[in-house]
Formats: structure tokens, sequence, C-alpha cells
């Protein structure tokens, strides 16, 4: 798609485990990132994709594209270490809609996982996105 509005392109195909090395430290101009978030809030995207990269307070480990924004950091912090589910959740959309206004990222898609089983047994999709048999259950 790139070649097609004039940009001059090489696509590298490569396994994840040389790709994420790399990439990290900006060895590509473009990349492809996937996320999955477990924690079903946004405050692990915040701190580590869009987090200050600061190895020694463990914040923006996958900020591969060097955004820096001080007042999001801040907003981040304050929506982890606040108990009230409404506050938190309202700050946490303050602070990804700061995210979208700083245009920080740009998301091509959004990755939807179908699972299917056979008649006689059910299977809840975990947050993660991983699938573990061990999560099959016979249906009731």
């Amino acid at each position: 798609m790139w070649t097609r509005i004039g940009i001059a392109t090489t696509v590298e195909a490569m396994p994840g485990a040389v790709y994420a090395p790399r990439g990290v430290h900006h060895e590509f101009s473009m990349g492809l990132w996937g996320w999955s978030n477990n924690t079903a809030e946004a405050g692990s995207a915040l701190i580590n994709i869009f987090g200050i990269q600061d190895a020694k307070a463990g914040r923006g480990v996958s900020n591969v594209a060097g955004y820096s924004n001080p007042a999001l950091d801040a907003l981040a912090d304050r929506a982890l270490a606040t108990l009230d589910d409404a506050m938190r959740a309202a700050l946490f959309r303050d602070a990804t809609q700061m995210t979208t206004d700083d245009v920080a990222m740009i998301t091509l898609f959004h990755l939807i996982n179908p699972w299917a089983a056979r008649a006689g047994l059910t299977y809840q999709a975990r947050a993660d996105e991983q699938t573990d048999a061990v999560d099959v259950r016979m249906a009731k």
C-alpha cells in the first residue's frame, strides 16, 4: 500500500524473535506491532506503549515510536493509583483521548479472534487472547 502512494518500500518478513529486538532499537522506518491486553483496561498500554521510555521506572518498554508526553505519564500514574472504579475509568478515558489527540499511534486494524468448539463443548475466550485447552468445558 505504501508503494502504491509513491513511497519506496522493502518488506522484510522475519520471526518475531528477530523482529522485536531490532524494532525496539529503531532499525526500521516503519513497523507492524501488535498488543494484547490481559488487564481489560487501558493502564497496561498507557504505561508500556505510550509511556516515556524509562527502564529504571519500568515504563515505555514497548514504546518503539519514542512517543513522549509527561502529562500523559502523570495522568496514567494517577489513574493506576485510583481505586474508585468510575473515577479510574474516567481518568483512563482522558488519557486515551490524549494519545488520540496527539496521534501517538496510527492503528491499522483491531484483530478479532474467533473461537469455535464442537457440539457438547464450551469455551470462554480469555481477555489475554491465549487459548488454553484446559479452559474447554463440557456443555451443560
